[in-house]
């Protein structure tokens, strides 16, 4: 089975579950976080990918790094979530799994997100207007979160979900390396 179609399955069972429970908005940023952590962290894929490990002290550490922050009834949730993939094998789409969360639940919900990566921090004002351009072009509620880069060395890069302007001076100066390289590699 396609591990993107395996993911979405486990995804929107997960997000049917916690609205029943009223608990979708709360098991978000805990899903934030176990995506971050499992994609980030080479120790986390590591104990979760081992066989030797047990499942009961898999599913106990990955709660202890996630689900410290949420309500009781968004833990019991998590849980009962983690032993249903570690059951059935699937600990290796984990991070899939909580990435295709975020989306599903960002989906319905009208939620954008949006990445804006500058080489200092922008001011307020102007995160307050991108927002505001977002919401009108989209109809949705703009989730803007901002990064700095410096060694992007000037411009911006913003990313709108899906859509990518990489107005950087890095990103320009890559463009045209490239540009260079194919023009010049027709006359050698």
């Amino acid at each position: 089975m396609n591990d993107s179609i395996l993911s979405g399955r486990y995804a929107k069972a997960l997000l049917a579950q916690a609205d029943s429970v009223g608990q979708a908005e709360a098991l978000y940023p805990v899903m934030e976080q176990m995506a971050r952590l499992l994609m980030g962290s080479h120790e986390a894929r590591a104990l979760l990918d081992n066989p030797m490990v047990e499942r009961g002290k898999k599913c106990g550490v990955i709660l202890s790094l996630v689900g410290e922050e949420c309500s009781e009834e968004c833990r019991a949730l998590l849980k009962s979530f983690v032993d249903l993939v570690l059951a059935h094998h699937r600990e290796q789409w984990l991070a899939q799994m909580a990435l295709a969360y975020l989306r599903l639940y960002r989906k319905s919900r009208g939620l954008v997100r949006v990445r804006l990566t500058t080489t200092t921090p922008p001011e307020e004002a102007l995160v307050a207007r991108l927002k505001t351009i977002v919401e009108e072009r989209t109809g949705g509620v703009a989730e803007v979160v901002t990064r700095v880069a410096p060694d992007i060395e000037g411009g911006f890069v913003l990313q709108v979900d899906d859509l990518l302007l990489d107005a950087s001076l890095k990103g320009q100066l890559e463009k045209i390396k490239r540009e260079f390289l194919r023009k010049n590699k027709t006359l050698v």
